[in-house]
């Protein structure tokens, strides 16, 4: 993908610096053939809550659920992509989620996975967003508010946390800003005022 000059999308599944690493291969690739990406969108899952108990506690039992329905679509666990021409890497995650039988097992891995998610108050998303810019350069971040069966009510109240709090102050603080919005803001319409926006 970097050797066509293509941008990159990241779902963040991997601890922040590593993905930082792989955004630096991504651009090294990139530049030997003569490309020079924008930088990388980062689709993340998001709970945002009054409280970073309450927060967590969803997170973990409704991110804990998603391992089910990622398996249920996919069958990672019995191996048969690996078998598929151009689907050989996922041969490693028939491992992973075959240990999701084991609740210790799965247990950890929601944990983990929970650890790489936008958690927490407002404050607390935003302290983490501005974190993961810092190592990533993203200049788009795509928010998942819905998964592993969460209930409607609390998937709107997530949302609605998020956008009253969390997103006024990444359109607004130019800490957030990338080179597109830093563009989009000299523009004398002023249509495209920053980057982030509801999808």
């Amino acid at each position: 993908m970097a050797k066509l000059g293509f941008g990159m999308l990241l779902i963040m599944q991997n601890e922040w610096s590593k993905c930082a690493g792989d955004i630096a291969k991504f651009y090294a690739i990139a530049a030997q053939a003569g490309h020079h990406p924008r930088p990388p969108l980062i689709l993340t899952n998001v709970s945002c809550a009054e409280s970073s108990s309450e927060a967590n506690e969803r997170a973990l039992k409704y991110l804990g659920a998603k391992w089910d329905s990622i398996e249920n679509h996919y069958r990672f666990s019995d191996g048969h992509l690996a078998k598929v021409r151009g689907y050989e890497s996922y041969e490693a995650l028939s491992k992973t989620y075959a240990k999701m039988k084991d609740p210790a097992a799965r247990a950890k891995a929601t944990e983990f996975y929970v650890s790489i998610q936008i958690i927490g108050t407002p404050q607390d998303c935003l302290e983490k967003i501005a974190e993961l810019k810092r190592l990533t350069g993203l200049d788009h971040l795509i928010c998942e508010f819905a998964w592993g069966g969460l209930p409607h009510e609390e998937a709107e109240t997530n949302m609605r946390l998020f956008a009253a709090e969390v997103l006024p102050v990444l359109q607004r603080d130019r800490a957030f800003a990338g080179p597109l919005a830093t563009a989009a803001r000299r523009k004398p319409d002023g249509e495209h005022d920053n980057v982030f926006t509801p999808a």
